[in-house]
């Protein structure tokens, strides 16, 4: 068995005869990395050996060579079953060394359980982390879940939802790591956050209407911090920007039927969000929304003494970019469908106008603006003499991220503070089973027609010689008029 090397280490550094020495960087190892740490030693440690005329010199020199040969052999299993963590410096060890923060102009707030971003920093190995302001962390400690950042500004502004990892808290401060961001190797980088979650409490937040949840609450930030490389210096910046703030929302579904099919029923569930803001939008035209879908699946047995089986997928995060001129549409693809079409941005008015809804949902959409059109999913149900089965597709945790509107005549593209909110599984109009009867009264003229044509036929089979006798005649006679008109005309001459 091998001397760990971290010992080996400190038996070279420790013995250092006269006029002899060995200087050597710290090294941290773990199973399996023997040959990176022989690289590393040996690419770090500069041998100044002046003189080998003593002994004791020599012998130093000796058990080096051989304590950097027994570092590059296995380690023992106890060394392999170790494994290494990142190290990070404390939030106030940070924070302070900017000269220009002042921890006073931070004060504690007992009943203020709000969040703000204060600053961010970024790493040698390209992490991100921010730094934020909890002014009720004493009375009450509120970690920060996630933030909507864009490392894009201007018209190529796209925000994205990241999780945050705490790191360090102290006091009303805490850092987190930023997960999913990868500091680009641009001299300048941006990184606009709109705004920052938490989850959200029941004993300090109020809770979803008619039926939705919320699982996070946000809050406005309206920051754009650079970050700007010199050399090796990296300086930061930070610009304070315009946000526009979700007011009132709800999340629901509307149900349409695709038509007939053999052993099941195929509808499509568009996603919808009906909400307000606190600013005025006198056309909207463009929004992102962020979502989380998950595919279940539920079974019952009709007659069997078994549990129903349930089934779920994993959850995915969505974002979807919507238009003014963007129109959807239900497949419609069995017999007797009916299709239907939205657009993807309308107003409440319009939604109302063109959807019958139920009366809980027309109570749910007062004092509302605007509603999205976001995304559609599919709502089996299949069923034979053993079981019925359910098909369908959740959406959860949806949230505006950004709108594009215009008010006055001046187009504005702002972040959206907006909780991450679920709708219930219930669709909100009354006409989910419509078939489309058009199509089946357009195929019953058809069918009509055709037997009025066979009707007339029989009936005026006695006479059908005669008919085409007649019929006939008239053909030939604008041929028997030219030929009279030539034989008179001949006869003239």
């Amino acid at each position: 068995m091998c001397i760990a090397p971290i010992v080996a280490i400190a038996c070279i550094c420790t013995i250092t005869p006269n006029r002899h020495s060995v200087t050597l960087l710290s090294v941290r190892a773990t199973g399996g990395q023997s040959s990176t740490i022989v690289q590393a030693i040996t690419s770090h440690m500069t041998c100044y050996i002046r003189s080998c005329s003593t002994i004791c010199g020599a012998s130093a020199l000796l058990l080096a060579i051989v304590l950097l040969i027994c570092t590059a052999l296995p380690p023992s299993k106890a060394f392999a079953a170790e494994t290494s963590e990142t190290k990070y410096t404390g939030v106030l060890e940070d924070l302070q060394k900017d000269d220009s923060f002042r921890a006073e102009d931070y004060p504690e707030k007992a009943d203020d359980y709000s969040l703000d971003v204060i600053q961010v920093a970024e790493s040698i190995d390209k992490e991100l982390f921010v730094y934020v302001y909890q002014p009720a962390a004493y009375e009450r400690v509120l970690d920060a879940t996630s933030i909507n950042l864009s490392t894009a500004i201007n018209d190529s502004l796209h925000y994205v939802n990241y999780d945050l990892t705490l790191l360090d808290r102290s006091g009303v401060f805490a850092k987190y790591l930023v997960e999913g961001v990868t500091v680009k190797d641009d001299a300048l980088r941006y990184y606009d956050i709109s705004s920052i979650f938490r989850a959200w409490n029941g004993d300090i937040d109020e809770p979803g209407e008619d039926g939705n949840v919320i699982h996070e609450v946000s809050y406005a930030v309206g920051k754009l911090f650079s970050a700007s490389t010199v050399g090796e210096e990296v300086s930061y910046e930070c610009l304070t920007t315009e946000t526009i703030e979700v007011t009132d929302k709800h999340v629901g579904l509307i149900r349409y039927n695709n038509g007939f099919f053999l052993s099941r029923f195929e509808k499509c569930d568009s996603h919808y969000i009906a909400f307000s803001t606190d600013l005025p939008m006198d056309k909207l035209l463009e929004a992102d929304v962020y979502f989380v879908s998950q595919y279940q699946m539920t079974r019952h047995y009709n007659n069997w003494a078994l549990d129903d089986v349930f089934e779920s997928g994993e959850k995915v995060d969505e974002y979807v970019s919507l238009k003014y001129t963007d129109v959807a549409s239900n497949p419609a693809d069995g017999l007797f469908s009916k299709e239907y079409e939205w657009n993807r941005i309308e107003s409440v008015e319009d939604f109302i106008k063109n959807e019958d809804l139920t009366d809980e949902t027309l109570a749910s959409l007062e004092g509302k603006q605007w509603v999205l059109r976001f995304y559609e999913t599919e709502w089996k149900q299949l069923y034979n003499d053993w079981y019925t089965e359910w098909q369908r597709t959740l959406v959860s945790e949806v949230s505006i991220l950004r709108l594009k509107f215009e008010t006055q005549g001046k187009v504005y593209n702002l972040g959206v503070v907006d909780n991450k909110q679920t709708g219930d599984l219930a669709p909100d109009n009354n006409n989910t089973n419509e078939y489309g009867l058009d199509k089946l009264y357009d195929i019953m003229k058809i069918i009509l027609a055709v037997l009025a044509l066979v009707l007339a036929v029989v009936v005026l089979a006695p006479f059908l010689p005669y008919v085409l006798k007649f019929i006939l005649w008239l053909l030939m006679l604008p041929a028997r008029f030219i030929v009279w008109f030539i034989g008179l005309f001949k006869k003239n001459e």
